[in-house]
């Protein structure tokens, strides 16, 4: 998958707890992305700055949000999706 950049856990202050770029682990979300992207309890696709996609899901123990999990994909050509 060459357009997926990253995929992160972040806990419920913000911070990054797990991620496949090792460099932003704790560190804070808002530091690479926007920080209005985790407050949501259902699946949300964002975008941020030109050909950025962002997926945030909630992770959910129970009936308590415990966590959520970031999937950042780089589209180079995004527009010939939509022709």
């Amino acid at each position: 998958m060459e357009n997926l950049q990253e995929a992160s856990v972040i806990d419920n202050y913000g911070i990054i707890i797990a991620s496949s770029k090792k460099s932003e682990i704790g560190h804070l979300y808002s530091t690479f992305y926007n920080i209005n992207f985790l407050s949501t309890d259902s699946a949300r696709l964002n975008t941020q700055s030109g050909n950025s996609i962002i997926i945030t899901s909630p992770i959910f123990e129970r009936d308590r949000k415990v966590a959520t999990l970031s999937i950042h994909y780089q589209l180079a050509n995004i527009d010939q999706y939509f022709k």
